[in-house]
């Protein structure tokens, strides 16, 4: 899910308001995404239109190290001076990414670590100045948060039965939990795009 940009996004949809794939330059090994190299763009956003997105080109390299374990690591990548890509990125991303673990429990340990540098152009909003010198904003913690409350979404996708914390009545069938668990990301993906994505919002201007 982290080398296909589509489903990183919707797995990270309140920090991911755009991702995409540059170049493949490794596909890794043959029915494995081991080994695979890719170029990859990402903006991430906190949900305020008061907080400017950050820019991200990278490169994404995904290995498996043993048996249940896999590494997947990013590091920024600097285009030539004239590449139509150098005048838009505004931040650097050092060596960072995670370790996923599988665990006999069947759980997975996740182990996350983000570094970054980045150049402000524009002064942080001063409600937003703490969240985001603090690094609660864009750090890994963030990230463990939002990965965790998918995986959840997920196991309980998985359950066929239907759980005795259910209200009775209100969700009978585990098809129609799956709807309405459908439809709440739904939800939450619009929502996080309209944030994203101001000017499509019909209303006032955000003043600083």
């Amino acid at each position: 899910m982290f080398m296909d940009p589509n489903k990183f996004g919707e797995l990270f949809p309140t920090i991911v308001s755009m991702a995409k794939t540059i170049e493949v330059i490794s596909s890794g090994m043959l029915g494995s995404q081991s080994g695979s190299l890719h170029l990859m763009y990402k903006e991430l956003q906190v949900l305020s239109p008061l907080v400017q997105t950050r820019e991200f080109y990278f490169l994404r390299y995904c290995q498996q190290i043993e048996q249940g374990l896999w590494a997947i690591v990013d590091v920024s990548y600097d285009f030539p001076r004239d590449n139509q890509f150098t005048n838009q990125c505004r931040s650097h991303r050092l060596p960072s990414g995670c370790l996923i673990q599988d665990m006999p429990n069947g759980y997975s340990k996740v182990s996350w670590v983000e570094h970054v540098e980045i150049e402000d152009k524009a002064p942080t909003h001063r409600l937003y100045r703490d969240l985001i010198h603090s690094g609660l904003a864009f750090g890994a913690e963030r990230w463990l948060a939002a990965l965790q409350r998918m995986c959840e979404r997920f196991a309980c996708l998985m359950v066929s039965g239907t759980s005795t914390r259910d209200l009775e009545g209100v969700i009978p069938s585990p098809e129609g939990k799956r709807s309405m668990m459908k439809l709440a990301q739904r939800m939450v993906n619009n929502f996080c795009a309209s944030i994203a994505h101001p000017t499509a919002i019909d209303g006032p201007p955000f003043q600083g």
